[in-house]
């Protein structure tokens, strides 16, 4: 079972599609048939400098002509972003045409900057905001703030009117001539449901609150009787209800159990108070919709993200890699930086042919209707003037609020909504704050940062082979949601293809005397259920890699940004590291080495973003993590080098320079310890981490028990599946991909 199920798995017959099994996986017809664009280039280089990558990204827009098209999953407000704006902006005076696409829940809250970039850019440029929530998720949006009507009260056929009203309300809208049923899109915003959605993708659960509030009529003061809620905590508890039910109701995997975990810390925290509060969030949740499965499903794609690093300008030069737009991929530790600066690896071509076929990928992205939204759609089914004008909201309670009281009477909360009303900034006002905000910005920048002027990048060898890949949402012409384990290209996974199809090739191609490297150079190391084989295969000489030797050299948990991918990643990897110590000696096996990156004394913390593969003699550079999520979740994309020798020896000895710098750290030979002292470590790390978090101390010995039970439950699950897996268990693929693709 074991061989056989990685044999389907890698076999190119099942990763091509192809009609007939001739085709060595990883030969180049096979890369150029899951590729989206064939490539030649007269220049490119690696930037491994943060100095160094915002520069090019400066200097190609300072240089458009005709066309910037721009997809990346953050594009900030901060300061080098500020600059990198302005330049946008100057390169629309001189009448360039720019596109850029970036993702809706990591956008979403700065919608006005993005606004004031269109006004101020005299119609060149245009925003648009990818995985837009879908008709189906505003439905319940609008169901949750919207009350029965003073006739039906609270009777027991409130739902079914409720569910009448919205089908009436949305039966006939449609969008670009089509019905938005069909679409699963939605431009309308109904009762609460515009405040409800600005709430969830701003992550400001008050305003969600506020929304459901306002929208049943709730009465704050009886919700919150039976409690003192003078304290500012319990009230913020309260606030952030409304989106933990949702995520607890919709959600699947860890996050719906993280959620069932908050609620059920909120909920033996404060007792009496949260109680009501929960019971109603309960009662108008629309829990007898004839779709719910739909419904849920497109909940549990909420976090479906945008994650393309994309510059392409003028059809001709393209940067891509790890960088979002943001201080920390952009500067150097210093003033200007907050917590993270990352490390990172992008990509800069020259290209000289094969570039129709980006534009054509970027065009399809764009115009992606079913999950692409203009801001004047975003603007009409989420708008953010409530949001913006929370701050006003808060003043105008503390101004009316009688002095001494900790809890609001009828007359002090209707003086705060008039106060509130005529607070209200207009839209206008609020794009020129940003467009104030976008200048500061530039001058700080300027003022008080001094780029590095010594910096050194890898260059591409003329006449390498160059294929870009991209992971899309796309199944057989619409819109797919995860994937097939065992066919990533037909589910347009194209780059887990390209990875599979390169692990393969790299065994067939090794020897005695010319052996092979494998090298995941990667930020996160938490492999799906597809690749975790595919090393198991390896590593057990099922698969004839005796000349092939993987490297695995990822964040420790001091360096990442993502403490829980570490933590979960630690049972993976004890699985894989007792089964690879299982079949030590095997004919066939690969040698295999775990490397870390280090937290050193006295230096800035840098934590690790690239997204390199080393397979062979060709080099992968994209966006791609080596987790579930990039699998299962997002969009992304790269470029596999071939046929570039000297960049992979330059490369190589750069990953050199750092073990020999210090910043490395080989833990092949302990990996870690028995299961039994790895839990107690995993919990103990998880437990530190909530009391840096849970500074006022509410976290009593019970509740910290319970969610040390949930999570020994979540930690022997990931390493209990991850055996299955590499024992050939096709059914524990599914469930593992499940659980781990929302981390």
């Amino acid at each position: 079972m074991n061989a056989i199920y990685r044999s389907l798995l890698l076999t190119g017959c099942l990763l091509a599609g192809c009609g007939g099994c001739g085709n060595t996986p990883g030969t180049t017809e096979d890369l150029g048939t899951q590729a989206t664009a064939t490539l030649t280039a007269n220049a490119g280089q690696v930037l491994l400098d943060n100095d160094d990558a915002f520069a090019s990204k400066l200097a190609l827009v300072n240089g458009a002509r005709d066309s910037i098209d721009i997809a990346y999953y953050i594009f900030d407000s901060d300061y080098s972003s500020s600059v990198l704006a302005e330049a946008l902006l100057r390169a629309a005076s001189r009448g360039v045409r720019i596109r850029l696409l970036t993702d809706y829940s990591a956008a979403y809250s700065q919608l006005d900057w993005f606004s004031m970039l269109e006004r101020d850019s005299g119609g060149q440029l245009e925003v648009r905001f990818y995985n837009r929530p879908t008709r189906n998720m505003i439905m319940d949006a609008a169901y949750l703030t919207l009350g029965c009507g003073e006739a039906s009260g609270q009777r027991a056929d409130c739902p079914a009117q409720k569910f009448a009203d919205l089908e009436d309300a949305f039966a006939a809208e449609r969008i670009d001539g089509q019905a938005a049923e069909a679409l699963n899109i939605s431009n309308l915003s109904v009762a609460g449901s515009g405040d409800f959605l600005a709430g969830l993708y701003a992550r400001n659960a008050e305003l969600m609150a506020l929304a459901v509030q306002e929208g049943q009529g709730l009465d704050p003061a009886a919700l919150r009787s039976g409690a003192a809620a003078g304290n500012p905590a319990q009230k913020e508890s309260l606030q952030r209800l409304g989106k933990t039910w949702l995520r607890a109701r919709y959600g699947s995997g860890v996050d719906s159990l993280k959620a069932r975990i908050e609620l059920a810390f909120a909920r033996a925290l404060y007792g009496e108070q949260i109680d009501p509060v929960f019971g109603a969030l309960a009662s108008y949740m629309p829990l007898e919709r004839a779709d719910n499965a739909a419904a849920r499903r497109d909940w549990d794609y909420q976090s479906e993200f945008l994650h393309h690093k994309l510059l392409w300008v003028d059809a001709r030069h393209l940067l891509i890699g790890g960088r979002n737009v943001q201080d920390s991929y952009h500067l150097q530790p210093g003033e200007l930086t907050e917590k993270y600066v990352f490390n990172d690896t992008d990509l800069a071509l020259a290209v000289s042919s094969g570039g129709a076929a980006i534009t054509a990928a970027f065009e399809r992205l764009w115009q992606f209707r079913t999950m692409v939204a203009t801001l004047d759609e975003v603007r009409a089914h989420a708008p953010n003037a409530a949001l913006a004008s929370l701050a006003a909201l808060k003043a105008a309670e503390d101004s009316c609020r009688a002095e001494g009281e900790s809890t609001a009477n009828s007359a002090e909360v209707d003086c705060a909504a008039a106060a509130f009303a005529d607070a209200l900034p207009s839209l206008e006002q609020r794009l020129d704050l940003a467009a104030t905000r976008l200048r500061t910005n530039v001058a700080r920048y300027q003022r008080d940062y001094r780029p590095a002027t010594d910096t050194a990048a890898l260059t591409v060898d003329p006449g390498a082979q160059l294929f870009y890949f991209e992971n899309l949402p796309f199944h057989r012409g619409a819109r797919s949601y995860g994937a097939n384990d065992s066919e990533p290209g037909d589910w347009g996974k194209h780059i887990h293809h390209a990875w599979l199809a390169a692990l393969a090739r790299t065994c067939q191609r090794a020897s005695a005397e010319q052996p092979a490297r494998v090298v995941i150079h990667n930020a996160y190391f938490l492999l799906p259920a597809n690749l975790l084989a595919a090393l198991g295969s390896m590593l057990d000489g099922s698969r004839d890699c005796a000349h092939v030797s993987i490297e695995v050299v990822t964040n420790s948990f001091a360096t990442t940004d993502l403490n829980a991918v570490n933590l979960l990643a630690a049972w993976q990897l004890k699985a894989l590291d007792e089964y690879r110590r299982g079949h030590a000696g095997s004919a066939g096996a690969a040698d295999f080495r775990y490397e870390e990156y280090q937290a050193l004394p006295g230096q800035a913390l840098l934590s690790l973003h690239s997204k390199v593969m080393l397979f062979g003699d060709a080099l992968f550079i994209g966006s791609a993590n080596a987790d579930v999520r990039s699998f299962i979740m997002d969009t992304n994309n790269g470029i596999l080098l071939q046929n570039a020798p000297q960049l992979v020896s330059a490369w190589s000895a750069w990953l050199q320079q750092q073990r020999e710098l210090g910043r490395i750290r080989d833990l092949s030979s302990d990996i870690g310890p028995g299961t039994d002292q790895l839990m107690t470590n995993s919990l103990a790390a998880m437990m530190a981490l909530v009391s840096k978090y849970d500074r006022q101390q509410r976290v009593d010995p019970q509740q910290a028990a319970d969610l040390q039970a949930h999570a020994r439950k979540l930690f022997t699950a990931v390493y209990r599946e991850s055996q299955a897996i590499l024992q050939g268990d096709a059914g524990a693929a599914e469930r593992f991909n499940s659980l781990l693709k929302v981390i």
